[in-house]
């Protein structure tokens, strides 16, 4: 049960929705024989994000809902995975007013309460939002990238310091600051020596391959 469990979210982590998806159900069935709501919960959460991530984020968002419903009932605080999906969907509905309210609870409770495994990916998140807000709000949506970066790096967690280094070079890439973003995001990805089989490492070298001079 814990081990469908673990692979769901590392299947998460690598963006891989349906292997996500196979883990989280496998996962659920043992959970509801066993009758555990905190594995359920997780594992219904996990399947939210696959949902969304495969291209239907309103019923991803539903999923959520009920996800959280059974951790409540279980006793279980999972405040940064599911600020993280929740932002995913609200990013993805274009409800960015929303997801900035749940990054924005979400790093207020952060500091508080100095759960900072996933303090990088909501900061990452927080200047996606931002960036779709337009132009006005680009000095502080590079912040929140550079912000994710920074503690990407204190953590030595290089997928996380990936995704916002690619995020932080296309928002300088659309606006006309090319060398910059290559600069940024090249000694990230030239760091990892495999995986290039991966969404996020892929992304990263497509973005570095449009921004050669």
């Amino acid at each position: 049960m814990l081990s469908e469990l673990s692979a769901a979210t590392l299947s998460h982590v690598l963006r891989k929705a349906d292997e996500a998806a196979q883990h989280a159900a496998a996962g659920l069935r043992m959970a509801v024989e066993y009758g555990s709501l905190q594995v359920s919960g997780f594992a219904r959460l996990t399947e939210a994000w696959a949902t969304a991530e495969s291209g239907d984020p309103a019923r991803g968002m539903e999923e959520i809902g009920r996800a959280l419903e059974e951790l409540d009932r279980a006793g279980t605080r999972v405040l940064g995975v599911s600020t993280v999906i929740r932002a995913e969907c609200y990013l993805r509905l274009g409800q960015i007013q929303e997801g900035l309210e749940v990054v924005s609870k979400a790093l207020n409770q952060i500091e508080q309460s100095e759960e900072r495994v996933l303090a990088a990916e909501v900061n990452r998140l927080k200047g996606e939002l931002l960036a779709q807000r337009g132009p006005r709000e680009s000095q502080d949506a590079e912040a929140a990238f550079r912000t994710a970066i920074a503690i990407a790096r204190q953590q030595h967690a290089k997928s996380w310091e990936l995704r916002a280094g690619t995020s932080l070079a296309r928002l300088l890439a659309a606006q006309g600051r090319r060398d910059e973003a290559r600069a940024e995001l090249a000694p990230i990805y030239n760091w990892f020596t495999e995986g290039f089989d991966t969404a996020d490492l892929k992304d990263a070298k497509a973005l570095l391959e449009e921004l050669r001079p």
